[in-house]
């Protein structure tokens, strides 16, 4: 039982440092973390070292510095104990509780289960269009979670494969990653997609709310040319090197129509 959250970072220690207080601060239940992260100076480089100072419940969290992407994250699935895993990149918050024993096995099993979707998810940030919803009912016996088609919708709800917070059986992605061909976390959610027919197929399920938010702040890849914000790394890096941190206490039930979200950053001092 139990999901292991595996985060993939570079260049963000202020807004990975966000995303894993948030994480303790919201998700109860059982679970654990694996951060594999690459930095391009000592001083990024020092202010992970910082972050992994200053977390509370360490023990909860791993930390493995990239050397080479593929390798390092077929063996920190290799090493996953829990049935479940789910993949989060350094930009994501979570704004609302999660309780993971409260979530039946049957549904982390028979379907994808998401964690950035919600009834009010309406507009695709990523392409700047409006989505088709698929109808969303109750889950069976259960009070929390939707129940959806991913044939039914366009976009992020016809997307079941996202390293963005969506939840899946360890011992499938495990096969996948050991198969596939990638070299960096956004060619390794590209490479998913060949999957893409099996998983559609299969039930999506969701909370009322998303739990989570993506805040694209910065771009720190080369692989996609995504949309996003214009603050720097090294500009980030020198908020966090005069005490600044996210507070992501302030991000707290914001209400959005889309998984990403470009606010306005809310600092406080460390």
């Amino acid at each position: 039982m139990g999901i292991t959250f595996i985060v993939f970072s570079k260049d963000r220690a202020l807004q990975l440092d966000g995303l894993l207080q948030s994480i303790l601060h919201h998700v109860f239940g059982s679970y654990s973390i694996k951060v594999i992260y690459s930095t391009s100076s000592d001083s990024h480089r020092n202010a992970y070292n910082e972050v992994a100072d200053r977390i509370k419940h360490s023990n909860r969290i791993e930390w493995t510095e990239e050397k080479d992407f593929r390798t390092n994250l077929i063996e920190a699935l290799d090493a996953v104990e829990t049935e479940s895993v789910c993949f989060l990149v350094d930009d994501i918050v979570f704004i609302r509780p999660v309780h993971l024993d409260t979530i039946s096995q049957q549904f982390k099993d028979a379907g994808i289960l998401s964690l950035r979707l919600g009834r009010n998810i309406t507009f695709c940030y990523t392409k700047q269009k409006t989505m088709q919803k698929p109808g969303l009912s109750p889950a069976h016996d259960t009070n929390d979670l939707l129940q959806f088609s991913w044939e039914d919708g366009n976009y992020d709800w016809a997307y079941p494969l996202s390293v963005d917070g969506h939840i899946f059986p360890v011992s499938e992605i495990r096969i996948a990653a050991k198969r596939l061909d990638y070299h960096a976390p956004n060619s390794f959610e590209r490479a998913l997609q060949i999957l893409t027919p099996l998983y559609q197929k299969r039930p999506g399920f969701c909370f009322e709310s998303p739990r989570i938010l993506n805040i694209p702040f910065n771009r720190v890849q080369n692989e996609n040319n995504n949309i996003c914000g214009e603050v720097t790394p090294e500009e980030l890096l020198n908020i966090w090197n005069d005490g600044g941190r996210l507070d992501y206490r302030a991000l707290e039930n914001i209400a959005t129509t889309s998984v990403h979200t470009l606010t306005t950053l809310p600092l406080k001092k460390a």
